[in-house]
């Protein structure tokens, strides 16, 4: 199995401006990086959003792979698919964040099953055991008990 590094946030963005459930990722995607101890990077996929990307360096990324031209500047499932499966493959990233957004509902599953990967959607919260396991916790059965996943 390849080795893997970091923590990614996958940056939102419309017409330009980063959403900002990438911030809030982000300060999550911080605190799983510093307790393993690895880097937090973020990808933004757009148009004309280089001050975005400083934006996410400001608010708590090392690194920010930026993907910029003209025929990403609105969401196109398959581009965005391409492009950050090609990213993820060369990073190898321990953990992807996305948002609960549309277009983070949409990317997410086309990214995990290019990658040959699991996904837990919704979570309320996110926890690193001692064995450097992601511990993933949502809601199940309707929200009467919270299920804890581990990967």
């Amino acid at each position: 199995m390849a080795e893997t590094r970091g923590v990614m946030v996958f940056a939102e963005q419309t017409e330009g401006r980063v959403h900002p459930v990438a911030y809030e990722l982000l300060g999550k995607g911080r605190e799983i990086a510093d307790t393993l101890g690895v880097e937090l990077s973020a990808a933004l996929i757009g148009d004309d959003i280089e001050a975005e990307a400083y934006e996410l360096i400001y608010r708590g990324a090392d690194v920010v792979y930026l993907f910029e031209d003209k025929a990403l500047a609105t969401f196109d499932i398959m581009n965005y698919r391409r492009n950050m499966v090609d990213l993820v493959n060369e990073t190898k990233p321990e953990v992807l964040l996305l948002g609960a957004t549309a277009i983070g509902r949409s990317l997410g599953p086309r990214l995990a099953a290019a990658l040959g990967t699991g996904l837990t959607a919704d979570c309320t919260a996110l926890e690193v055991d001692q064995e450097r396991h992601l511990i993933q916790i949502r809601p199940a059965f309707s929200g009467n008990i919270l299920a804890h996943i581990k990967t």
